[in-house]
């Protein structure tokens, strides 16, 4: 069995083992909360408010703890998520 040359004898680098991939943004906010056990509030587009703490996490979807009930959400129905209590902080001018 013959093995072929590349003519142009150019060596082919081989490709770096690929780094752990940090974090997103949105997962390293979503885990802290997580793992403080901060109670949230999750504002959905249909307007509907929960309150509750983040049990668990994905790339789609958030499992909410609420009250006595656990509730599955799809991170496509979120308008906005942050801790209980804190005001929106505004650019100073």
């Amino acid at each position: 069995m013959a093995i072929e040359q590349d003519p142009s004898n150019a060596v082919t680098p081989k490709p770096e083992p690929a780094a752990r991939p940090r974090g997103t943004m949105q997962d390293e906010f979503l885990n802290q909360l997580r793992t403080s056990q901060t109670l949230v509030k999750v504002l959905m587009t249909c307007g509907r408010e929960l309150n509750g703490h983040i049990r668990a996490f994905d790339a789609f979807t958030i499992l909410l703890q609420c009250a006595n009930a656990e509730v599955l959400i799809y991170k496509s129905g979120i308008a906005a998520l942050g801790p209980v209590g804190e005001r929106a902080r505004s650019p100073q001018a």
